[in-house]
């Protein structure tokens, strides 16, 4: 990612409580074979600025160098409001200007542009994911776009598009071979989002949910590097608010815990003893995992120890129709649950093989929905 000077001279500028990715920004030059990493990964809690950061780059570099970038959105209704969502950042370090939207392709592309008395500056475009296939034909009016940023990457729903990660490839290659080049490598896949569970399609299909530990901050792959961050100041001043204190639903906890959904594995690889009742057996990949809960904290456990008595053996597998086991999909209450179970803290695994074979399995079906298979 090419920076002009004033663009450098604003981002190194910004106050410190809050989100600052030039650190992330000048490690992208090393991925995990030494290469320059196409995909930025910033991972945060909520509200500690990462937004903010990346819209401030992204107007400089509109203003100061007439570059220009795209953010990537999941529905049409996503498309709009991008004047409104930049207007803090516009008002705070480029007082004069203002932003407009304009409808360039109905339902696929957004153009907004940045203006004062004297100047008329494309900032870059909105596209729709779910129009991919149409925005091939698009390709040379992204000639001047730098990078492309996808926010919310991870849903808290945990719903994403079908076959999202193959949509998200083929947009982003339609975006870079833009300006008469098939593919312009300097161009950059940006994706920011909060914590929300590590049974997500992007880190079940980058290895990111097995190479994870607590203390992790920086993680490089072939291609990419995440970054890993926590703002306590932002985390505070979200649980001081009243409506924090309101309702007990454990949501803002979950938020503002660091760490919250990406426990060590001292506390969840561990032995179990005392009363359990089992409930079924897990087929992953040949291997039968037992599912038992625990009367005494209410945690599932998942061992090597299997009561052959018990007759629910199911897998979550829906593409081995050979498996000897009853197929459920992720809408069935035993996937709910199990997923549930671990970003509460309360899934547990005796060896890290077993976690291993588990989070895999949890993450087969939302990996089939986002990745069509080649």
């Amino acid at each position: 990612m090419k920076l002009s000077k004033e663009t450098i001279q604003l981002l190194e500028s910004l106050p410190d409580r809050y989100y600052n990715g030039m650190e992330l920004i000048r490690r992208s030059k090393n991925d995990l074979e030494g290469r320059q990493a196409g995909t930025l990964i910033v991972t945060s809690n909520r509200s500690d600025g990462k937004t903010s950061f990346f819209q401030s780059l992204a107007l400089s570099q509109a203003i100061s160098a007439g570059r220009e970038c795209v953010y990537v959105v999941r529905s049409i209704t996503a498309m709009s409001g991008y004047a409104s969502a930049f207007s803090g950042v516009l008002n705070r370090y480029f007082p004069g200007f203002s932003m407009e939207e304009k409808i360039m392709v109905t339902n696929t592309i957004v153009k907004l542009t940045v203006t004062n008395e004297e100047k008329n500056i494309v900032l870059g475009y909105v596209l729709n994911l779910k129009k991919s296939d149409d925005i091939k034909k698009y390709s040379p009016v992204f000639g001047k776009v730098d990078f492309v940023i996808f926010e919310e990457y991870q849903t808290e729903t945990g719903k994403y598009l079908k076959n999202e990660i193959t949509e998200l490839q083929s947009l982003f290659v339609s975006v870079a071979r833009g300006d008469g080049e098939a593919s312009r490598k300097d161009v950059v896949l940006v994706l920011l989002g909060n914590y929300i569970t590590m049974l997500n399609p992007y880190y079940l299909n980058l290895g990111i949910d097995k190479r994870y530990r607590k203390e992790t901050r920086f993680l490089r792959g072939n291609g990419w590097l995440a970054e890993f961050n926590f703002n306590k100041q932002a985390a505070d001043a979200i649980k001081a608010h009243p409506v924090a204190r309101t309702f007990e639903t454990g949501y803002i906890d979950a938020m503002t815990e660091k760490n919250f959904y990406f426990d060590s594995e001292k506390s969840i690889v561990k032995k179990k003893s005392g009363a359990a009742r089992y409930l079924f057996t897990l087929v992953s990949d040949s291997l039968r995992i037992g599912i038992r809960l625990y009367a005494k904290d209410y945690a599932v456990h998942c061992s090597s120890k299997i009561d052959n008595s018990c007759l629910n053996v199911v897998t979550l597998d829906t593409t081995d129709y050979e498996a000897d086991a009853l197929i459920i999909r992720r809408n069935n209450p035993l996937f709910i649950w199990l997923r549930e179970a671990y970003d509460f803290k309360k899934l547990t695994f005796e060896t890290l093989g077993i976690k291993e074979a588990v989070m895999e399995a949890l993450g087969i079906d939302a990996m089939n929905r986002a990745v069509r298979k080649i």
